[in-house]
């Protein structure tokens, strides 16, 4: 099994890209602009803070996690953080305004979007892996198998906002957000004998509740806040989405490699420092190898995914508790302030 030239993959979205960029250029609708000021140091804090703790997730497993290195990194996250927290309550024009997030609708939509977010770059993560190692699709038939989770996401998301106003968005998020971690538990049992039909339905109920959950989250956290902030909620938002997406893979790339390689027979372990060098070699063994790495990867990817469903179960209840008393149902979140 040979790897793919990745440079040469990536850059073909580089057109894609470009295309993409012109048609918002063309199309996007202009908005009213507001004056700003950058947040030099709480940039760099921030980036600090989360640049450590992804260090040390990523490498704790493989340089210890008693190391110093790790332990510097993560003391060096809350150092980083504790410094952020403080210079966005001191300063006039802070980069994040953490005040605002006080407000349920918004600290609660920051903390869902991110939360749900997690859930789905894990899924992301493993995704592909699986039915290309586990159930032996080929690239094009792996991206075909995808397929019908991003249609579902595409479909139920319109219509979240329709079932928010009708039932509030309160019980739209719960019943997201549990369709996630029902999801990502369902998927955690699946084996390279799942047929693809049933680990199909498991993608769409994630995708179902994707859908669901987030537009009412998103929307909530802008509607939240004044309109001269409306380019904040909406930076909260993409931030908290990018924030969550890494934690995620961050989280579920630690669990399963640790476990994947802890079951793989040791003349493969010793030289295997990802999946595919991982299969590469096992395949070479002949197919009981192959078959015994095949097995220790669904179930460190089982591992995996109960690891999510259990986080994102930890941040949906605190984000339903949170919003208990933001809004009633067929009322917004709350009042939007005047510009």
């Amino acid at each position: 099994m040979q790897r793919a030239p990745q440079p040469v993959f990536f850059a073909l979205f580089v057109p894609v890209a470009a295309l993409l960029a012109g048609l918002a250029c063309r199309w996007a609708p202009a908005t009213e602009r507001h004056a700003g000021r950058s947040d030099v140091p709480g940039t760099v804090l921030l980036v600090g803070a989360l640049t450590a703790v992804l260090f040390g997730l990523i490498e704790g497993r493989e340089l210890g996690w008693a190391s110093a290195s790790v332990l510097a990194a993560f003391a060096a996250a809350v150092a980083f953080g504790a410094l952020f927290v403080v210079h966005c309550l001191s300063a006039d024009h802070p980069l994040i305004d953490l005040r605002l997030l006080a407000e349920p609708a918004v600290g609660a939509g920051v903390l869902g979007v991110a939360g749900a977010f997690l859930g789905m770059f894990g899924l992301f993560f493993l995704n592909a892996q699986y039915l290309h190692y586990a159930k032996g699709f080929s690239a094009i038939e792996t991206g075909l198998a995808i397929l019908p989770q991003g249609l579902c996401m595409k479909v139920v998301s319109p219509r979240s906002a329709r079932l928010a106003g009708r039932w509030g968005s309160r019980r739209v998020v719960a019943t997201g957000m549990a369709l996630i971690v029902a999801g990502l538990v369902l998927l955690s049992l699946a084996t390279s004998a799942t047929p693809y039909w049933r680990y199909a339905i498991d993608l769409l109920i994630m995708a179902t509740g994707m859908g669901l959950a987030t537009p009412p989250l998103s929307s909530g956290i802008v509607a939240a806040l004044p309109r001269t902030q409306s380019g904040l909620g909406s930076a909260l938002n993409s931030a908290a989405r990018e924030i969550g997406s890494a934690l995620g893979i961050a989280v579920v790339a630690t669990v399963v490699t640790t476990r994947f390689l802890a079951h793989l027979p040791p003349a493969v372990a010793a030289s295997a420092h990802s999946t595919s060098d991982a299969m590469t070699a096992a395949g070479h063994l002949g197919s009981a190898g192959h078959a015994a790495a095949t097995r220790a990867f669904t179930d460190a990817m089982g591992e995996g995914y109960r690891a999510l469903a259990v986080l994102v179960a930890v941040i949906a209840l605190t984000v339903l508790v949170w919003r208990r008393d933001a809004e009633r149902p067929g009322v917004p979140d709350s009042r939007r302030a005047a510009a």
